[in-house]
C-alpha cells in the first residue's frame, strides 16, 4: 500500500488535513504537493488538503481547525444550541456558523471566506475564565466540539444585541428545562459578564426554569449598581437590570 493509500484509508468522507497529520503516514510535502498536482488530492489552502471528490463543508473546516492545527475554537451560542435540537430558527441556504475563538487565537482567513457550505463567524472571546464545557459532536461522519448546552446558551446572550433582540434570549431558554445545575453553577462562577449572568438569571427565574433552585447565588459574583440592558426598559429589582416593559404585567384597571 502506497503511503497516499495509507493516509487515504484512514481519512473520512468529508474531512480536511494538514501537511503534518499527512506526515503521519510519510507524505512528505513535496509529495503532497506532487499528489495535488496529479489530482489525487485537493487542496483548499497552502498546507491543507481534501480528498479529491469530497465537497468541502463548514464540519470539515471546524474539524481541522480543532484536530489538526489544534486551535482553541469551539462551535458556540446559536449554532451549538441549534445542533443540541434547540433551534427555534431553521437556516436556509448558507448557513451561519458561529464560532468562539479562546486565547486570541487566529483563525486562518480560508476558513472565513465562506466560499464553502456555510460561513464561520468568529467571535473572540474569554467570557468563560476556565475551560470551556464543550461536548464531541458527529454530523455527516466528521468529529467536532460544540458547547454545552448550559455554555452556549451564555454566548447567545452575550452575542445578541439584547436592547433590540431580548425576546430571542427568552425563545431559546424556554426550551433549556434540563440543564444541569451543577454546570450552570460552575460557569456563572467562571465568566466574566455581569451582564450575561444577570440575563440568564432574570430569565431563569421568570421562566421558572427548574435548575434555579439549585443555584447558589452567594458564590457568584453579579457585580453592584445597575445595568441598561434595554434602553427605555424597566428596572428589574431583582437583578438590577434594565427589561423590556413587556416583562412586567400591568395592573387589572377595575
Amino acid at each position: 500500500m502506497s503511503r497516499l493509500n495509507q493516509a487515504l484509508s484512514n481519512w473520512n468522507k468529508g474531512e480536511l488535513h494538514s501537511l503534518q497529520w499527512l506526515s503521519k503516514f510519510g507524505v512528505s510535502p513535496r509529495s503532497a504537493n506532487k499528489y495535488f498536482a496529479s489530482g489525487s488530492l485537493k487542496k483548499i489552502a497552502p498546507g491543507i488538503f481534501a480528498r479529491p471528490n469530497d465537497q468541502i463543508s463548514w464540519q470539515g473546516i471546524v474539524n481541522v481547525l480543532q484536530s489538526d492545527l489544534s486551535m482553541p475554537v469551539h462551535v458556540a451560542g446559536k449554532s451549538a444550541l441549534e445542533l443540541h435540537g434547540e433551534g427555534h430558527y431553521i437556516p436556509l441556504g448558507h448557513p451561519i456558523i458561529n464560532i468562539v475563538s479562546r486565547n486570541k487565537a487566529q483563525v486562518p482567513s480560508w476558513a472565513i471566506s465562506g466560499e464553502f457550505n456555510g460561513e464561520l463567524k468568529v467571535k473572540q472571546s474569554s467570557m468563560i475564565t476556565s475551560e470551556p464545557e464543550l461536548v464531541l459532536y458527529n454530523r455527516d461522519g466528521i468529529d467536532f466540539y460544540i458547547s454545552s448546552r448550559e455554555q452556549a446558551i451564555l454566548e447567545l446572550i452575550d452575542s445578541l444585541d439584547l436592547s433590540e433582540t431580548f425576546e430571542t434570549a427568552e425563545n431559546y431558554m424556554q426550551g433549556l428545562l434540563t440543564l444541569r445545575s451543577d454546570k450552570v453553577q460552575f460557569l456563572l462562577e467562571n465568566c466574566k459578564s455581569i451582564k450575561v449572568k444577570r440575563v440568564f438569571l432574570f430569565l431563569a427565574k421568570k421562566l421558572e426554569l427548574p435548575f434555579l433552585k439549585k443555584i447558589n447565588l452567594a458564590t457568584i459574583h453579579l457585580g453592584s449598581g445597575k445595568r441598561v440592558v434595554t434602553k427605555n426598559g424597566r428596572l428589574d429589582n431583582d437583578f438590577n437590570i434594565t427589561v423590556p416593559t413587556t416583562y412586567f404585567e400591568e395592573p387589572n384597571d377595575f
